[in-house]
């Protein structure tokens, strides 16, 4: 009887310790920067924050491209150059990178890396957002405008691709459309279907 009471607040033990550190993995609800690349893979936060208990403000000029990103955190303002800083997390659980003093939400990371930006255009008298989509072959590679051509440069061998492409897309205006059904952005969905 000892022995299975003993055993069972053993067994407990280890159940609260993996529930505990599965839950520190994940990064929902929580904000701060990524330092580097490495930091983004490894889904770790400097000058984490839960959002639930804390907060701080990350201040990115997005409509003058200033080149600094500044964090205030405990009450202590932090600056760095974009150029020496991977990106960062919002309180909405969205990711961003910095690219070229621009900050690029980053929409997807399956397969390629999708990533939308604000650039503001002329509508008449005033100024509008609209919103304008780009990719990068990988986490950490250069970001480019998302194009039909640059699309099949990243998979120059296969043809499947190229030829989904050709045949889903007629403008390159739709390469950004989500597939309500699939859940997934289609660019993704023809990629997948293409292995």
């Amino acid at each position: 009887m000892k022995t299975s009471i003993k055993l069972m607040a053993i067994i407990l033990t280890i159940a609260i310790f993996n529930t505990k550190s599965i839950s520190q993995n994940t990064l929902d609800g929580h904000s701060g920067l990524y330092k580097t690349l490495n930091e983004f893979t490894a889904k770790k936060l400097s000058f984490e924050i839960d959002c639930k208990n804390e907060t701080h403000k990350i201040k990115v000029d997005k409509l003058f491209g200033q080149s600094k990103v500044d964090i205030i955190h405990d009450g202590k303002k932090y600056s760095y150059e974009k150029k020496d800083v991977y990106g960062f997390r919002d309180c909405n659980n969205t990711d961003f990178r910095f690219f070229n003093n621009n900050e690029y939400q980053i929409l997807d990371g399956e397969f390629f890396y999708l990533y939308s930006y604000h650039v503001y255009v002329s509508n008449g008298k005033t100024m509008v957002q609209k919103p304008a989509f780009f990719i990068s072959k990988e986490a950490g590679s250069v970001i480019l405008p998302l194009t039909l051509e640059n699309l099949k440069n990243f998979f120059p061998g296969n043809h499947k691709f190229h030829d989904m492409l050709d045949v889903a897309f007629k403008a390159e205006n739709d390469l950004s459309a989500f597939d309500a059904y699939h859940k997934m952005y289609k660019i993704k969905h023809l990629y997948k279907q293409s292995l």
